[in-house]
């Protein structure tokens, strides 16, 4: 750490429960504004690091609440912490474990998807029923022998092919429902 810490000696500190359980939980639980930051923290701190402090044992919460700096000189809470972590982190007393907090954000994710006949689907994505026949007729032209759209007109046999072809695609289409 920047601080020359190892990082199993570094412990971070919260008074806010529904935190504790973000930043212990992974980032994709949460929408997008707590995760981006539950992320940021997690690349400082790990989670497993992240301990729950009572507010009124909170050093952090007198300067937060107008205490003036003369009384913040004396205070001992700000300059040396909880008395009780004064010890080893291995005798400090057990936390009450995280619960999930009410009201707290959830990602939810729903994902939908359609199967749909790639007919069905150019059926729909032309404007007219004249425009796709065009389409498909030049479509035809070029996989039959490779000549590019617009090189010459469509034959009235070519356009009566590529409609009778469709009217029969939306005769299946619609007579399989039944």
């Amino acid at each position: 750490t920047g601080l020359g810490l190892a990082a199993s000696d570094l412990y971070a500190w919260t008074d806010a429960r529904v935190v504790l359980a973000w930043l212990r939980s992974h980032p994709s639980r949460w929408k997008p504004f707590v995760a981006n930051r539950v992320a940021a923290v997690q690349e400082l701190v790990p989670a497993d690091r992240w301990k729950h402090v009572p507010t009124k044992e909170n050093p952090a919460d007198p300067a937060t609440r107008g205490v003036t700096p003369a009384e913040l000189s004396e205070l001992r809470l700000w300059w040396r912490g909880p008395g009780r972590l004064e010890g080893p982190a291995d005798s400090w007393p057990n936390e009450a474990p995280v619960e999930r907090e009410e009201g707290e954000e959830r990602r939810v994710v729903a994902a939908v998807t359609a199967a749909q006949d790639p007919e069905n689907e150019l059926l729909v994505r032309f404007s007219s029923f004249s425009r796709l026949i065009r389409v498909t007729a030049y479509c035809a032209r070029f996989l039959r022998d490779g000549s590019r759209p617009g090189t010459a007109h469509l034959s009235t046999g070519e356009l009566e092919k590529c409609r009778l072809r469709w009217l029969r695609i939306a005769q299946q289409l619609d007579y399989a429902r039944d």
